[in-house]
């Protein structure tokens, strides 16, 4: 039997209170409690700022109200996130022993926290990561109470049903979305490695962007194809932004599928050089968790070159709506269909990450703009008298058509079935409002 949501938000809260208390100036080793008081409160804050998602969340549920509980997790994750992020309070982090408080509450169906939480020898450093892959591997359906787990029509509006149905962004992916100003843009995610591989990877970066500079200057000087160069441009300017380290994996089989096709077109040298370049960059790539996180579910998944049409068609023509709607989304966020879409125009040249990396991808912009479709349509029904704008229309629309398209196959992706509902329900809203697809 699966938990309920406030079982959840319980359980989580208690490994986020065991890494506060943890982290108490009275626990800390003796060599640390030396430390400015102004420097210890500061690392304490910060520390604790993960707890406030949930005690939100805590609230919401002793009114009855769970309808608040994945937005919860997203924001505690994104918590979490920005708290391994800061080698300033990871580093003092991993010098403090973990105590979990209290023991292991034994359920009859699936567990929440990772088992090393709660029976292994770790540091806060530690626990802090096993938390993070606990939020990370709790299943959509787990967020739904029981009463709202019926047909979302019969129980709620539309609106209202769609922010329960809509799940939290998918991590780890190419990209995560955001929608400011009516405007779809990529939110980028800061590429964090473990804390004692960071020295490690900070030299190999360099290293990295050094070669990759002496690349692109031969193949400016060659006569390649113009899609070598830009996709090694691309390539190099992920690796400097430091940012969105699936992207940047994507983006070097990219490169790796180009040098297999144009590499005899170009010098040996130089083509020497690319091959070492790619595998540079896998061998970088491979030392976060999050790639690796990527590539084993990658491995996992239930897809197939038999579904790689509905994938690429999906892709296709959430990008042809996009481009023909100037204003609705941001020019990286064409750059990065345009790149997806490229790698799965050759079907036999499509390997397994890349089909999934654009399935992870399209999916994250059906959560981004189905929850924001949620809260627009909600708004314009309560102001009756104001429309959708053209923009936001076209924002929804594009999506509805995408996950329309997807949606033959959405049922044996995990939590996929979700898709088919959102849109059903979304689309519905749309021809309420007279607005058509297109």
């Amino acid at each position: 039997m699966p938990p309920s949501p406030a079982e959840i938000i319980s359980e989580l809260d208690r490994a986020a209170q065991s890494i506060s208390r943890s982290f108490d100036a009275r626990a800390l080793p003796e060599f640390m409690r030396s430390m400015p008081v102004g420097q210890m409160l500061a690392l304490q804050e910060k520390i604790d700022t993960i707890r406030r998602p949930l005690a939100h969340a805590g609230r919401r549920l002793r009114d009855r109200d769970s309808q608040y509980v994945s937005v919860a997790l997203s924001r505690f994750r994104e918590a979490l996130y920005a708290l391994q992020s800061d080698m300033d309070v990871m580093s003092h982090a991993a010098d403090v022993p973990f105590r979990f408080i209290g023991v292991r509450r034994h359920r009859a169906g699936e567990p929440i926290l990772h088992d090393a939480l709660i029976e292994g020898r770790l540091t806060v450093a530690d626990a802090v990561r096993f938390l993070s892959d606990s939020v990370d591997a709790i299943p959509m359906e787990w967020l739904i109470a029981d009463n709202e787990a019926q047909d979302p029509s019969s129980t709620a509006s539309g609106t209202r049903a769609l922010s329960r149905i809509v799940p939290r962004e998918q991590v780890p992916a190419p990209a995560q979305f955001v929608i400011e100003d009516v405007r779809v843009k990529i939110s980028h995610r800061p590429a964090a490695p473990r804390l004692q591989d960071s020295r490690n990877v900070a030299a190999a970066r360099e290293d990295i962007l050094q070669r990759g500079n002496k690349l692109i200057d031969e193949l400016s000087r060659s006569n390649c194809d113009p899609r070598l160069i830009r996709s090694f441009r691309e390539l190099q300017a992920k690796v400097a932004s430091a940012d969105d380290i699936v992207r940047v994996g994507i983006t070097n089989i990219e490169c790796t599928l180009l040098t297999d096709e144009f590499g005899k077109e170009i010098a040996d040298a130089t083509c020497a050089l690319m091959k070492a370049h790619t595998v540079g960059i896998s061998m970088y790539v491979a030392q976060f968790e999050e790639w690796q996180r990527f590539a084993e579910q990658a491995t996992e998944t239930a897809l197939s070159n038999d579904d790689l049409p509905i994938i690429k068609s999906a892709a296709n023509d959430i990008l042809r709506r996009m481009e023909s709607s100037p204003g609705v989304a941001d020019d990286e966020v064409l750059g990065l269909f345009r790149e997806l879409s490229a790698m799965v125009a050759v079907p036999s040249q499509a390997p397994k990450r890349v089909l999934f990396a654009v399935w992870r991808t399209i999916e994250n912009f059906l959560i981004t703009s189905y929850a924001f479709a949620g809260d627009v349509l909600e708004e314009t029904a309560e102001k009756t008298k104001k429309g959708l704008s053209t923009v936001a229309s076209t924002i929804i629309v594009t999506a509805v058509a995408g996950g329309l398209i997807l949606g033959p196959i959405a049922s044996i992706m995990p939590e996929g079935s979700w898709i088919r509902t959102a849109t059903e329900l979304v689309l519905k809203e749309l021809r309420s409002k007279g607005i058509k697809l297109g």
